[in-house]
């Protein structure tokens, strides 16, 4: 019995030592997020980053503070699709019409 516990909390630690915890991994970098007009009647927020160090797991996706043009009491987040690969894709999130963005910014994970 008492090497058979033995085994499973041995096989336990090499299993837990194959994975990094998501914290101790390292995410996209050289990331930026600024204000996007797509026309006259639609804007909001893009974000992209420059470098990844796991492409096709690092993402990341724009976040817009939308507030409505006649009453800017009205308040809402919109996020963006979550994009993928270095120096290329955009996330964008479109603020509804009669909306404008107040300010954004960007998140980052790694899936």
């Amino acid at each position: 019995m008492r090497d058979t516990v033995r085994a499973l909390s041995v096989a336990a630690i090499a299993v837990s030592g194959l994975a990094l915890p998501a914290a101790a991994q390292a995410e996209p970098s050289r990331c930026w997020s600024k204000y996007w007009e797509g026309s006259s009647i639609q804007t909001g927020w893009q974000a992209g980053c420059n470098a990844t160090s796991r492409p096709g797991n690092d993402q990341w996706r724009a976040i817009a503070y939308c507030v409505r043009d006649n009453n800017p009491n009205i308040r809402v987040t919109v996020y963006g699709p979550w994009a993928a690969g270095a120096g290329g894709p955009i996330s964008i999130a479109r603020c509804a019409r009669d909306y404008s963005p107040s300010g954004g910014t960007y998140r980052t994970r790694i899936i």
